[in-house]
């Protein structure tokens, strides 16, 4: 396992609350994501998100790898299969973290924190699971975009 590497799975319409993203959106979820992550030269990020949103995705996440899904849960089970097939691959990771709330990554978040993997959790305050934040050795909440728009308009 690299002890210095990071490998930062992100679900991108959890992050910003919405299952249709637009530029903007994009953009404030990766600018607080790496602002509460500060991520190192060797980690890796992987981003989810619906196939219908994968073209701005790849505008703002440029250097990441892009994984596409189709429906309420294809994202998720996207990054699910990206997290099991890199735990599985030559590219270890000593710490992982998952931008999202979603319950669904729970179980395999607990999986890695037995096989000694530092696991972290940013979601949205009051949308993040309980389930996940308990499965997560840390949780880091951010504000909900929508609030953050109320409170500047």
């Amino acid at each position: 396992m690299s002890p210095d590497r990071t490998h930062n799975y992100i679900d991108i319409e959890n992050l910003v609350g919405c299952g249709k993203v637009n530029h903007d959106q994009v953009v404030w979820a990766r600018t607080q994501f790496e602002a509460t992550t500060n991520p190192g030269a060797l980690d890796l990020v992987t981003v989810g998100c619906d196939a219908i949103n994968a073209f701005e995705v790849k505008l703002v996440f440029g250097g990441a790898r892009i994984v596409c899904g189709h429906g309420p849960d294809g994202a998720d089970l996207a990054l699910l299969e990206a997290m099991q097939d890199d735990l599985a691959s030559a590219l270890p990771a000593s710490r992982i973290t998952v931008g999202s709330g979603d319950h669904i990554f729970a179980p395999l978040l607990s999986s890695m924190a037995t096989q000694g993997i530092i696991t972290r959790v940013v979601g949205i305050a009051g949308h993040t699971s309980a389930r996940l934040r308990i499965a997560a050795h840390h949780t880091t909440l951010l504000p909900e975009l929508a609030t953050l728009i109320e409170r500047t308009a």
